[in-house]
C-alpha cells in the first residue's frame, strides 16, 4: 500500500529548508512529498515459531512495485504551481517507507527495542534500503536518471559513501532515477487500513484500542482496534492464551529503546524519520532535553 501526498510541506525551518509536519521529509523550496510504505508485518513467515524470518524475495519485489508506483506519481500528477511541477520533475524526490514493523518483531518473538530486536531490525534495513536502490537503478536503466543528477556529487556525499560499493557501483555505471528515495513517514491511517499494523518505525501505542472514525454523514462511530500481531497470535493459539513479553507498546519502553530503533532507521534513510519517544509526566528537563541531544 501506498499515500501520495503533494505539497504536503509546510513550515521552514532556520536556514529556508521545508520540513514536513511530521519531520520526515526535509526538502527544498517548492518541494513535494510522495511517500509510501512497504507493510513488514506482510512479509514474515511462520510467525511465532524459531523459523520465523522475513522474506527478502517479497521485500524486493515489493520494493521494485512500490519505486515504479512512486515514479509514475511524479508524472502523472497535477502540480498546485508551476514551480511545484519543475521541482519535482528534476529530482524525482520519492519516499519509499516501513510500517508494521514492530509487528513483525513480534512475530519474530522479538521485543521492540531489545537488542536482539535492533539487531534484526538493522540487518532488515540492510535489505530493505538495498532492495529501494537497485530498483531505483533498474528503472534508471529503463527510463533515464533523474535530470538533476551528478554522479560525481551524489556519491561524493556522506549518504553517498554509505551505501554499499556495489550499490555505488550500479549509481555510477546506470544512473539512478530518483534524488531521494527513503522517509520513515508515520503512516497512521495507511496502516490503519493495513489491518491495524503499527506506524511507519513505531511500537503500538496500545495492543488495543477505541478509534473514533467519522462517517459520511458526518456522524461517528467507535470502532474497536487491535494490534495486527495480536490479533494473529489470538488466531494461532486462542484468546486464552497471555501474550508473551515480547508483546510491548510505546508506554513499556525506555527512551534509549526508542532512540536504539530510530537510530538503525536512519542509518538506511536519505531523507528523515518521525519518531516519537514516549516519557512520563515525571520527567525532568535535562532528562527530556537529553534525548533530543541524542
Amino acid at each position: 500500500m501506498y499515500d501520495c501526498t503533494v505539497d504536503d510541506v509546510h513550515s521552514f525551518d532556520a536556514n529556508g529548508i521545508i520540513v514536513h509536519n511530521c519531520g520526515e521529509v526535509p526538502g527544498p523550496a517548492n518541494g513535494v512529498c510522495c511517500l509510501g510504505p512497504i507493510n513488514f508485518a506482510r512479509l514474515i513467515e511462520h510467525p511465532f515459531t524459531a523459523d520465523a524470518r522475513l522474506n527478502v524475495r517479497m521485500l524486493k519485489r515489493a520494493a521494485a512495485v512500490l519505486v515504479r508506483a512512486l515514479d509514475n506519481v511524479i508524472d502523472i500528477s497535477l502540480y498546485p504551481l508551476p514551480k511545484q511541477k519543475e521541482e519535482s520533475l528534476a529530482k524525482r524526490r520519492i519516499g519509499v517507507g516501513t510500517m508494521g514493523v514492530a509487528d513483525a518483531l513480534m512475530m519474530m518473538q522479538l521485543r521492540y527495542g531489545s537488542a536482539e530486536a535492533v539487531a534484526m531490525y538493522d540487518a532488515w534495513m540492510q535489505d530493505f534500503q538495498r532492495a529501494v536502490y537497485e530498483a531505483s537503478i533498474d528503472l534508471a536503466k529503463e527510463k533515464g536518471s533523474f535530470p538533476a543528477f551528478d554522479a560525481d556529487k551524489y556519491l561524493s556525499t556522506p549518504h553517498g559513501q554509505s551505501l554499499p560499493a556495489d550499490i555505488q557501483a550500479g549509481i555510477r555505471q546506470f544512473g539512478l532515477r530518483n534524488g531521494v528515495l527513503t522517509s520513515m513517514a508515520p503512516t497512521g491511517t495507511t496502516s490503519s487500513l493495513a489491518g491495524s499494523v503499527s506506524g511507519g518505525i513505531e511500537p503500538h501505542f496500545a495492543m488495543r484500542f477505541t478509534r473514533r472514525v467519522r462517517q459520511p454523514d458526518d456522524s461517528t462511530v467507535e470502532v474497536d482496534i487491535e494490534a495486527y500481531a495480536v490479533r494473529l497470535f489470538r488466531e494461532t493459539f486462542g484468546a486464552a492464551v497471555p501474550l508473551p513479553p515480547y508483546f510491548v507498546g510505546a508506554l513499556d519502553l525506555t527512551s534509549e529503546e526508542h532512540l536504539a530503533m530510530q537510530a538503525v532507521a536512519q542509518r538506511y534513510t536519505d531523507s528523515a524519520v518521525s519518531k516519537t519517544v514516549n516519557l512520563p509526566s515525571s520527567t525532568s528537563y535535562e532528562d527530556f532535553q537529553g534525548v533530543y541531544l541524542r
